[in-house]
Parts: structure tokens; C-alpha cells; sequence
């Protein structure tokens, strides 16, 4: 018996594993403790806080139109109050710096913490601003373009310290 595709999803995104196909029971969503938990957030700091940094030094303007863009999007699904987009985006925001910064592996890598911290956040999160604030992006974009890392650093540092102390983690 072989997994199902969205089994295999599951497991590839290192947020749940898959049970042995002879028992025949599918597969589990992870439920990470609070150590776990928090390490994720330590590695988006250490891996955000450089690209932003990177970001600051050299951005593309087709970069910056990228994140602008995406921005919008998220802006649009605010409008409209379509919840599960706007978490969606809230993150995938992450991924699209990622990607500005123009290196795979930091990419994927990224990509793995954000989904990560997105589960986290639905199961340690207070409902008060666990998610990314309306304007934290546009914060962070400008960062960037100011040119200056230090300043890019400081804000993507106080939005990922402000979403994990959101968290009933930071309280365990």
C-alpha cells in the first residue's frame, strides 16, 4: 500500500509522518513541543534577519514590486475578511523574501520554517496578533529599500519576536 499524495505532503513538509503502509493508518499532523517550538523561531531569526540584511544591500526593483504585490494581495483578502488567505499569505510573504534574496536553499529552508511556525501558531497561538500585522510587511519592505540592513534586521527581528511571543510558548 502506498501513501496518498496528500499523505506524502504532509510528511514532506516535516509537520507529520507517515505510519508504516502495513498498518494502514495514514498519516499524523506533528504536534511540537515547546522546545521545538521555539527553536523554529530562533531559526527564522538567524536565517530572516541575514536575508532581510542581504535584501537591504541589494534589492532588485523587480524584487520590490514582487513584495509590494504581494502585499496588495494580502490587502485584497483583508477586505473581503477571507481568513484563510490572508494566514496564507501571512506567510508565504516570508517565502517571497526568500526568494528576493535569489539562493534556493535559503529558500526552502524558509519555506520548511514558515509552514512550521504556521502550525505552531494555530496550536500555541493567543488570537491576539500571533498573526502578521496589517502593516508589518509594508514596515519590512520599506526597511529594505531604505538601504540600510540594520534597519531591515530591527524589523523583521520585532515582527518574528512579536508573532512567537503571541504564543502560549512564550509563557512555558
Amino acid at each position: 500500500m502506498r501513501p496518498k499524495p496528500k499523505q506524502q505532503k504532509i510528511s514532506s513538509d516535516f509537520c507529520g509522518s507517515l505510519f508504516p503502509p502495513y498498518l494502514d493508518l495514514g498519516a499524523y499532523v506533528a504536534c511540537p513541543s515547546a522546545d521545538e517550538a521555539r527553536e523554529v523561531f530562533v531559526a527564522r531569526l538567524m536565517i530572516e534577519t541575514g536575508i532581510v540584511r542581504e535584501l537591504a544591500r541589494d534589492v532588485g526593483e523587480t524584487g520590490v514590486q514582487i513584495l509590494r504585490a504581494h502585499v496588495e494581495r494580502k490587502e485584497v483578502a483583508r477586505k473581503i475578511d477571507d481568513r484563510t488567505e490572508i494566514i496564507s499569505l501571512s506567510g508565504a510573504f516570508h517565502v517571497e523574501l526568500a526568494r528576493c534574496h535569489e539562493n534556493s536553499v535559503p529558500t526552502r529552508v524558509v519555506r520548511e520554517l514558515v509552514t512550521r511556525a504556521s502550525l505552531i501558531v494555530a496550536l500555541f497561538g493567543t488570537n491576539q496578533g500571533s498573526t502578521c500585522p496589517d502593516d508589518v510587511h509594508v514596515s519590512i519592505i520599506d526597511a529594505i529599500v531604505s538601504g540600510d540592513p540594520q534597519s531591515a534586521e530591527d524589523a523583521i527581528r520585532h515582527h518574528l519576536l512579536h508573532v512567537q511571543t503571541n504564543t502560549h510558548i512564550a509563557q512555558t
